[in-house]
C-alpha cells in the first residue's frame, strides 16, 4: 500500500501532512508528489516533513509540470500491482480513514475504486450532496459517526468522487492504469472507472471513511475539454450521473450519517465514553 499526496498549495499541504501524521500507523508508505509547482515553500515544507515524520515518507518533485492526469498516471505506473491511494494536496483525512478503506476493500473484492465521504466530494459530499460544504467542526466526531455505519453494503457510484481515491492493484494490472494521453484532468479517473465497470469491477463509496478537504471549489481549465472527450468515448456517462442524482442514491446514507453524528455529538456534550474511541 502506497499513499500519494499530490500537492496543491503549501498551506493546504501543511494541513494535509499534519492530518496524515495523526491518522496513519507508523511506517506507512507516503509519497509527496510535486508536479513542479511554483510555490517556493513547497519543497522545504515537504522535505522537512518527510525527514521527521514517523511514516516511511519521501518527496518527489518533477523537473517540469506534466498536469494532473499525466502526473498521476506516472505515479500509478511506477507502482504496478500495488494497492494505492491518491490524495489531493488539500485533503484532510479523519482518524481511521485508511483502515476503513482497507476494510471495505477486503470485504468487497470486486471493488476497483473506493471513494470516501467529504465536505467537498461531489456525489459523496456531506451533509449536502454535490455542494462544497464547510469542514465538520470535529474530524474525530465525523470519523466516529461514519465508522458506525458498517461496511456490509457499499453504494455503487457512476465514477469515483472526491479528494481521496483508493485503487485496487489487481484491477490496475488488468485495466492498465490511466489514459493520460487522451485526458488532462479528472477525465482520466472517470475513464478508468468506466473501463473498470465494463470488466465487471465496481466503483463504490466506503461509507465508513471521511476525508475532508480545505480548498474545495476549484476546477481546472482542462475539465471542459476532458468532459467532451469522455462523452465521445462513453456517451452513457452523463445519463448515468443524471440517474444517480435524480434517484439520490446516497440520501439514506447521508441521513444515517447525520443521525449518527448527532448521537456522537450528544454523547460528547454529556461527557459520555464514546469520545475516547478515536483518541
Amino acid at each position: 500500500m502506497v499513499i500519494f499526496v499530490c500537492v496543491t498549495t503549501a498551506p493546504a499541504l501543511d494541513a494535509c501532512l499534519a492530518a496524515l501524521d495523526r491518522s496513519l500507523p507508523a511506517g506507512t508508505r507516503v509519497l509527496v508528489a510535486d508536479d513542479a509547482g511554483g510555490d517556493p515553500m513547497m519543497a522545504p515544507l515537504a522535505q522537512s516533513w518527510c525527514g521527521h515524520a514517523r511514516l516511511s515518507a519521501r518527496y518527489l518533485r518533477r523537473d517540469r509540470a506534466y498536469g494532473r492526469s499525466r502526473h498521476r498516471g506516472y505515479l500509478v505506473a511506477d507502482h504496478p500491482g500495488e494497492d494505492l491511494v491518491l490524495l489531493d494536496g488539500d485533503a484532510l483525512p479523519a482518524p481511521g480513514w485508511l483502515e476503513q478503506l482497507q476494510r471495505c476493500a477486503k470485504a468487497h473484492p470486486d471493488v476497483a475504486t473506493l471513494s470516501a465521504w467529504s465536505n467537498g466530494a461531489g456525489l459523496c459530499s456531506f451533509p449536502r450532496a454535490c455542494e462544497d460544504n464547510p469542514l465538520p467542526a470535529s474530524l474525530d466526531a465525523i470519523a466516529q459517526a461514519a465508522a458506525g455505519l458498517g461496511d456490509s453494503a457499499l453504494p455503487d457510484l457512476p465514477t469515483a468522487q472526491g479528494p481521496c481515491l483508493y485503487l485496487r492493484g489487481e484491477a490496475l494490472r488488468q485495466l492498465g492504469g490511466w489514459d493520460s494521453e487522451t485526458y488532462a484532468d479528472l477525465g482520466a479517473e472517470a475513464d478508468y472507472c468506466h473501463r473498470a465497470a465494463t470488466m465487471g469491477w465496481r466503483n463504490a463509496m466506503c461509507p465508513t471513511a471521511f476525508v475532508g478537504r480545505s480548498e474545495a471549489g476549484h476546477e481546472s481549465e482542462a475539465a471542459g475539454e476532458d468532459l467532451h472527450r469522455l462523452l465521445a468515448r462513453w456517451p452513457e456517462h452523463q445519463e448515468g450521473f443524471a440517474r444517480f442524482l435524480l434517484s439520490d442514491t446516497l440520501r439514506p446514507w447521508r441521513e444515517r450519517l447525520q443521525a449518527r453524528l448527532a448521537e456522537v455529538q450528544g454523547a460528547s456534550r454529556r461527557g459520555g465514553p464514546q469520545g475516547e474511541l478515536f483518541e
